[in-house]
C-alpha cells in the first residue's frame, strides 16, 4: 500500500490500497485508507469483551475510513432560446467542460483498539456503508477484501500483536452468517460471544468469496 502525507487534522495519512470493482453497479476505483491513530488510557477494571484486564493502563485506537475520489466536474452552460426536442424544452447547451478538484466518497469505517500489555488487538468493525454492503458477508467481496487490509495494517502498525480478538456479531447481518465469516478469516469460538485469531502463522490469503 503507498502511503502519503497527512490529509487534514484527523486523518493522519492516507494509503492507496487496491483497484477494487465497486458494488452496487461494478464500477472500479482506486480505493484508499484514511489512518488516525490516538493513545488512550483505561482505569483499573475496564471491561472490553473478551479480554481481562485487571490494571489500569493505555490503548492505541486506530479509526480508518475507506474511500475513493471522483473528480468535481464544473460545466458551462451556453443559454440559448427554447427549443422542444424530444427529451422536452432545452434552453442551452454545454459550451466547456473540466475539473476542478476531486470529493471524497466514504464507503466503510474500520476501528479496532491495541493492548500492547495484552499483545492484543480488538478489531472492533469494518462497516460496509449502505449500497456497498451485501446482504451476505460470506459473499461480500468487498468487505473481505477490506477487513485482510485492515488486518494487515494493524499488524504492521503492532508487530509484537499475539492474537486479535473481535466481537462474534454484527447487527446488519444474520448472526450465523457473520460466524461464518468470521471463521473464513481464521477466527475461532472464543469467550463472550467473541471470536480470536491467534496470530502464530502467516496471514490468510486475500479473501475470496
Amino acid at each position: 500500500m503507498m502511503q502519503t502525507t497527512a490529509v487534514d487534522d484527523y486523518w493522519q495519512r492516507e494509503e492507496h490500497v487496491a483497484r477494487l470493482m465497486l458494488p452496487p453497479r461494478d464500477h472500479e476505483a482506486e480505493v484508499f485508507f484514511l489512518w488516525h491513530a490516538s493513545r488512550e488510557q483505561y482505569g483499573k477494571n475496564h471491561r472490553e469483551s473478551g479480554l481481562k484486564l485487571t490494571e489500569a493502563g493505555f490503548r492505541d485506537y486506530v479509526h480508518v475510513k475507506a474511500c475513493f475520489y471522483s473528480p468535481r466536474i464544473v460545466l458551462t452552460i451556453g443559454l440559448t432560446p427554447p427549443v422542444e426536442t424530444e427529451l422536452g424544452e432545452e434552453i442551452g447547451h454545454v459550451t466547456d467542460s473540466r475539473v476542478e478538484g476531486r470529493d471524497r466518497q466514504e464507503i466503510a469505517s474500520l476501528q479496532a483498539w491495541y493492548y500492547p500489555t495484552e499483545k492484543t488487538l480488538m478489531l472492533w468493525e469494518v462497516d460496509i456503508f449502505g449500497q456497498y454492503a451485501a446482504e451476505d458477508p460470506t459473499q461480500d467481496f468487498l468487505l473481505g477484501t477490506l477487513w485482510h487490509f485492515f488486518e494487515r495494517g494493524l499488524l504492521e502498525r503492532f508487530p509484537d500483536c499475539d492474537q486479535i480478538i473481535t466481537p462474534g456479531w454484527e447487527p446488519k447481518y444474520d448472526a450465523e452468517k457473520w460466524r461464518e465469516f468470521l471463521v473464513g478469516r481464521g477466527y475461532t469460538h472464543h469467550v463472550e460471544n467473541t471470536f480470536i485469531n491467534r496470530i502464530s502463522s502467516p496471514m490468510l490469503p486475500l479473501y475470496l468469496p
